[in-house]
């Protein structure tokens, strides 16, 4: 059984589970009964992951210490993530009007651009922002195209 974990670039990490032993069982050949033995699929599983240039590393599960370090690296991420939020939030407030502001400037631009090309040199229109209610639109629209 095997599962994929995590996979960056040329980089994939897998986590395999093996049984350590497995009961063969055992046989009746012709007359006699052969007994069952355990069989190592460890060593063979080994091998054959270093021959595919796999590392192999063993792992032992130990919950009582891995409670423990869990919940206070859980508790301290969440102390980490409250503190740069309030700060995030801090800084797109003070940084927001600056923004817009350099979007609108860049909407003026492109409607100057806009117009040179289409009345072409020398300029001489007058640019407005219109704000309009949805029921209006099509009418407002019609006598601009006039």
């Amino acid at each position: 059984m095997h599962s994929r974990v995590v996979a960056e670039g040329e980089h994939v990490l897998y986590t395999v589970v093996i049984l350590k032993g497995q009961y063969e069982a055992g046989h009746i050949e012709g007359d006699e009964f052969k007994q069952g033995n355990f069989v190592d699929f460890f060593d063979n599983f080994k091998a054959s992951a270093r021959e595919k240039r796999f590392i192999v590393r063993e792992f032992e599960y130990d919950p009582s210490a891995k409670t423990v370090s869990t919940q206070e690296q859980a508790d301290d991420l969440d102390a980490q993530v409250q503190q740069q939020k309030g700060s995030m939030v801090r800084w797109c407030k003070t940084h927001f009007g600056e923004a817009f502001s350099a979007w609108v400037h860049v909407k003026v631009i492109r409607a100057f651009v806009e117009s040179v090309l289409r009345y072409g040199l020398p300029p001489n229109f007058v640019l407005a922002v219109l704000k309009l209610t949805p029921n209006k639109e099509k009418q407002v629209m019609q006598a601009l195209d006039r």
